[in-house]
């Protein structure tokens, strides 16, 4: 599966839009290469694994019931740099100080 996280998105999304892989399993393969990687280097600073799972899911499921899906990389993953504020998830802008205040 590692494999997977090496892969060029064109190369993915084809897949995923081919059915050949669902977005689930190629989150599972990056999830596990965070896991594998990021002790060492941490580049996540908020890991939200069981998010990212249910995102992949739910897109799995809704694009079963679509032809075809009309985004050209929709399905894979998308790590989000930590000055981006997103809805329920924690958000330090790189600061020790807003990482311990919540």
């Amino acid at each position: 599966m590692t494999e997977l996280c090496f892969a060029p998105a064109k190369k993915l999304a084809r897949l995923i839009r081919a059915r050949k892989l669902s977005a689930t399993e190629v989150m599972k393969a990056f999830i596990a290469q965070i896991e594998r990687v990021n002790p060492k280097v941490n580049a996540i600073v908020t890991f939200v694994p069981e998010l990212a799972l249910s995102a992949a899911r739910k897109f799995d499921r809704d694009s079963k019931s679509r032809n075809s899906v009309s985004k050209p990389l929709a399905g894979l993953p998308i790590a989000y740099k930590d000055l981006i504020p997103t809805k329920g998830i924690r958000t330090t802008s790189g600061s020790l100080r807003r990482a311990r205040s919540r």
